[in-house]
């Protein structure tokens, strides 16, 4: 009877402890503590092939127990092999199923009776660049702003999260300074950051921004083929000056009206496709972009580009 009754009682504290709102246990009604702390996701860089270790850390904790969130990349570049806990909590909770996105990250600690107070690494990210992934920045996120912890009061205790970036660096490119990329929600994709139209906080503003979006056009601005070395580039740029796009899907098929695939998902404004070189002679393929952008989880595109063709000789 014992053992069920405690049994019982890691059950209610599991629901208890990752539920995101105002709950009764035990009586007691669980209440936010007004300090709040920071965990941010640092950043690195590489080529494509090559690994790269990011670390999650803590800063400003005023007392924890238990903690979850979930971590966010782009599948299309980037592939998350392992996950090692840090040095912060005990009680990793994290999938060992690393290609399911997002990635659950969790720490239970359910009859902790003493708040752990200390900073650190929580955990450690160990990616890989997949070989077809296009130079730019890719972000590594958190799927909430917001991110709740609890103490040994069962209080909720909230914190703030920083994103980063993986880096890919193209042939010939001089490796920069890893640890601080620039901000891929701020700059336009390989141009100077603009702002947008009067973006606001509102729904209303919002609202307009996604429509923006959706009625911008994506303009192939200029392609080449180089059949010597079996490459074809696209460059392009996106039609409304005023409003950003987070970044650009290419798609390709052998056929002009149906069977397209995504080839890539890039940040940058040109892009090349090497694949061109498998191809026997007198075969055709046919490319067509859109533009992105994220609001809330939810991802928005723009009408697609002209579509353009080339033809092996």
């Amino acid at each position: 009877m014992r053992n069920f009754r405690m049994r019982g009682m890691v059950f209610l504290l599991v629901i208890v402890l990752f539920t995101n709102m105002s709950v009764y246990a035990f009586g007691q009604e669980l209440s936010p503590n007004s300090s709040q702390g920071a965990l941010s996701v640092s950043s690195g860089e590489g080529k494509a092939g090559e690994k790269v270790a990011l670390t999650v850390s803590i800063k400003g904790n005023t007392g924890i127990t238990s903690l979850d969130f979930s971590i966010d990349y782009d599948k299309e570049a980037l592939k998350l092999i392992s996950a090692e806990n840090g040095t912060v909590l005990g009680g990793y909770l994290g999938g060992q199923n690393y290609e399911t996105t997002p990635y659950y990250c969790g720490w239970l600690n359910a009859l902790q009776r003493e708040d752990v107070k200390k900073d650190g690494v929580l955990l450690r990210l160990n990616f890989e660049i997949k070989d077809n992934a296009a130079p730019g920045q890719y972000r590594v996120r958190f799927t909430d702003t917001k991110i709740t912890g609890y103490n040994a009061n069962l209080e909720a205790v909230v914190f703030s999260g920083k994103d980063g970036t993986i880096k890919v660096v193209g042939e010939g490119e001089k490796p920069g300074t890893g640890d601080q990329p620039k901000d891929p929600t701020k700059d336009q994709p390989g141009q100077t950051a603009k702002p947008d139209n009067n973006p606001g906080n509102s729904d209303d503003n919002q609202e307009k921004l996604i429509q923006a979006v959706k009625a911008m056009e994506i303009q192939i601005t200029k392609q080449s083929l180089n059949s010597k070395k079996g490459r074809f580039q696209i460059q392009y740029k996106k039609s409304n000056g005023k409003v950003r796009v987070d970044g650009y899907q290419i798609w390709r098929s052998a056929k002009k009206s149906s069977g397209y695939k995504k080839a890539v998902t890039t940040v940058q404004t040109k892009w090349t496709d090497k694949t061109v070189k498998k191809l026997k002679k007198g075969r055709h393929r046919y490319y067509k972009v859109r533009g992105y952008r994220d609001f809330a989880g939810k991802r928005y595109y723009t009408h697609w580009s002209k579509k353009v063709h080339i033809k092996v000789n």
